[in-house]
């Protein structure tokens, strides 16, 4: 179907605002820093900014500042968007403050002024008694205080952290999840700081095992733990540092590290989006995709039609393969066809329980054709993987370890799912994303 016979999709006034921001974000997400900063600086000089936008600028300002390690202008930046925060009366303002008190904290952590950091987090602890829905953002923060008593030496509060928060992850987290891992991780760097090499050993191999239950032997996560385990092993004094294990502190945005030889999708200019309103929203299956940001640039989700059309102006350019949950795909492939460069020939996959009700218009769907409707997560990572390999095929060499590793975190974000769709609702509806089968 060409794109002549797509109708124009009215586009309104918050959405051409919201246009606005987008920009931003995919400068951040392609580690052009200083010009998403310029980007956002900007933008909080617009007239038509309400507290909400410039509270959205401050954020943002704050984390490029953050890569660009200018961190008294991170703080500062921060304690504006607190101080808006305590301005409104937005109806989510108390989770917003209380990730703002985290945030700061994280940038004192960074800073090594600990005694700010700590109260930074103690604050956050002080407001989220009163916020039922924030057990996630306990346990993040319970793991920071962690690891600041374990750069002060206070090895007692250090363990007593580590083991609430892996109370709280042990509450909605299976035991072999790579938050605990990480956790594991945090305890062993506790020990070796006091020259306990023995109790380091045995939580740097707990961690080393769970991470091998879910991602391959030449996982990122689990080189880096081998190599600290060789370290105790050879030298136990030789410290590592937290943050070379993993990253102190979550982003706005997606991760974004330099291109790397390895990193298969951004070298062959390739992108993966997948729309779906669970996995897409920001807090939740952060660890899945940490996971996916450690192998590429170029794999984003995205949790509603509009944050999807908002990416398409800006990678039109790219070969782009989209995961669409049947509830949405009709709403979205419009904006596709009508946004996206044809010479590209974009490829969509259909993710959905029932696939029936869309077969006779999904056939008129010329980007879907090319990718396909599934109701099984193994049907559809054996196509998009095919499809990928198949792309890069003559640009250049298949890199096994890449796709092991993407086939894992994929297999996984895709259970993932099941678990998230079934606490929002108890009724099969026919669009609602596919119920997965694990193995």
């Amino acid at each position: 179907m060409s794109s002549a016979t797509i109708a124009a999709v009215p586009v309104s006034d918050e959405q051409k605002k919201n246009d606005f921001f987008t920009p931003g974000d995919w400068l951040y997400w392609t580690c052009k820093f200083q010009e998403a900063r310029q980007h956002f600086q900007t933008a909080q000089q617009q007239l038509f900014l309400n507290d909400s936008d410039l509270i959205r600028c401050y954020k943002s300002i704050g984390a490029v500042e953050v890569q660009l390690k200018n961190y008294d202008d991170a703080i500062s930046t921060y304690q504006k968007q607190l101080n808006k925060l305590n301005e409104c009366h937005s109806l989510d303002k108390l989770q917003q403050i209380i990730t703002c008190y985290i945030s700061i904290g994280k940038v004192y952590w960074l800073k090594q002024q600990y005694d700010q950091a700590i109260a930074y987090h103690q604050q956050a602890l002080e407001l989220i008694q009163s916020d039922v829905d924030s057990t996630i953002n306990l346990s993040v923060i319970h793991q920071n205080l962690g690891n600041i008593y374990t750069n002060t030496k206070q090895f007692d509060l250090a363990y007593e952290h580590f083991q609430k928060a892996l109370q709280i992850d042990g509450l909605h987290l299976p035991k072999n999840h790579p938050k605990i891992a990480q956790t594991y991780a945090n305890m062993a760097l506790m020990y070796q700081s006091k020259q306990d090499y023995q109790n380091a050993l045995i939580y740097f191999e707990r961690a080393c095992e769970i991470f091998l239950n879910t991602f391959s032997k030449t996982h990122v996560s689990v080189e880096k733990l081998r190599k600290a385990i060789r370290a105790i092993e050879f030298s136990p004094s030789l410290q590592v540092n937290t943050y070379y294990l993993f990253p102190a502190y979550d982003l706005q945005f997606i991760s974004k590290q330099p291109v790397n030889s390895s990193d298969i999708l951004t070298l062959n200019n390739m992108t993966i989006v997948w729309l779906d309103e669970h996995i897409g929203l920001d807090e939740n299956c952060r660890d899945l995709k940490n996971e996916f940001r450690r192998i590429t640039n170029s794999f984003k989700m995205v949790d509603s039609v509009e944050s999807c059309r908002q990416c398409l102006p800006y990678i039109k350019n790219r070969k782009v393969f989209f995961i669409i949950q049947g509830k949405h795909v009709k709403e979205i492939i419009p904006h596709i066809v009508q946004i996206m460069s044809p010479e590209m020939k974009p490829v969509v996959y259909v993710f959905c329980l029932h696939i029936s009700h869309l077969n006779e218009w999904a056939q008129e769907q010329e980007y879907i054709m090319e990718g396909g409707m599934f109701n099984h997560e193994k049907d559809l990572l054996a196509k998009l993987t095919s499809d990928v390999k198949k792309y890069i095929q003559q640009q250049s060499e298949e890199k096994t370890t890449f796709f092991e590793q993407f086939n894992q975190i994929f297999d996984h974000c895709c259970r993932v799912i099941e678990k998230i769709a079934s606490r929002h609702s108890t009724n099969i509806d026919e669009n609602a994303p596919v119920a997965m089968v694990t193995h």
